[in-house]
């Protein structure tokens, strides 16, 4: 192993190779000569037992994705800091309760990966990170999001704890697609919670009892509300005519 280790550095290092690719090779630790290929854009790291990256790893000024899924990085201080460039970047399945800090210096980056750990919330910090795109956050245990970036194209939040959306969403204007199926919410108000821009929403699976409020100028097409405990529901003509999909199936009508 460690020598397959060492001829995929050695390759990187002589062809000049963007991408590295270090995929479940059962490393401890980033080897050194890793941080002595600048010229990377892309590293996979996934599926390993790294329980701490070096903040050597900000040698990497030209990183842009980075994969650290499956590995043990649940530390307070287990990622210390991170390439400022990064447009990609994969935390899934590490047992995260927080967010590492290191995060919220990313004003590059496009798309998060969070899913599988066991997060209980998305801090307002998240504001901060105003170029992100994608946020992919289910199968945590995720009770309260705050404030979300403005500039959020999708969120997805399937198999959390959430027994509401609030407002947090709402100043999201380019949000399209959000998915939080399998959570506990039990009211929703759609003219509180949904910014006009939304597309595609997914709320199956929840504890919704009663749905209130449409926007006249929203611009979704696709509502599930399937499996919920809804006992009756009116949406305005105009609401209705829009949408090209709506599933109220197996509610309480």
């Amino acid at each position: 192993m460690e020598q397959e280790v060492k001829s995929k550095i050695e390759a990187c290092r002589k062809n000049k190779s963007k991408r590295l690719v270090l995929r479940g090779l059962q490393l401890t630790e980033i080897p050194a000569e890793v941080f002595e290929l600048t010229h990377l854009v892309e590293l996979i790291l996934s599926r390993n037992q790294l329980t701490k990256i070096p903040k050597e790893i900000t040698q990497l000024t030209a990183l842009e994705n980075l994969a650290l899924g499956g590995n043990k990085l649940n530390g307070k201080d287990s990622i210390p800091a991170l390439p400022l460039n990064l447009r990609s970047f994969a935390l899934d399945e590490n047992g995260l309760t927080t967010i590492p800090d290191a995060v919220y210096s990313l004003k590059h980056l496009n798309t998060l990966h969070l899913k599988n750990n066991q997060l209980s919330s998305i801090p307002d910090d998240f504001a901060a990170l105003s170029a992100l795109e994608d946020l992919f956050a289910s199968h945590n245990r995720i009770e309260v999001i705050g404030k979300m970036p403005i500039g959020l194209r999708c969120l997805y939040l399937e198999n959390n704890l959430l027994r509401s959306l609030g407002a947090s969403l709402k100043d999201c204007n380019q949000l399209r697609s959000l998915k939080a199926k399998l959570n506990q919410i039990e009211f929703l108000d759609m003219v509180e919670s949904f910014p006009a821009s939304l597309e595609r929403v997914d709320l199956s699976h929840n504890q919704i009892e009663e749905v209130k409020g449409f926007q006249s100028d929203a611009e979704l097409w696709s509502l599930d509300l399937s499996n919920n405990q809804i006992k009756s529901l009116v949406f305005p003509e105009e609401a209705v005519s829009g949408l090209s999909s709506i599933d109220l199936s197996r509610n309480r009508f």
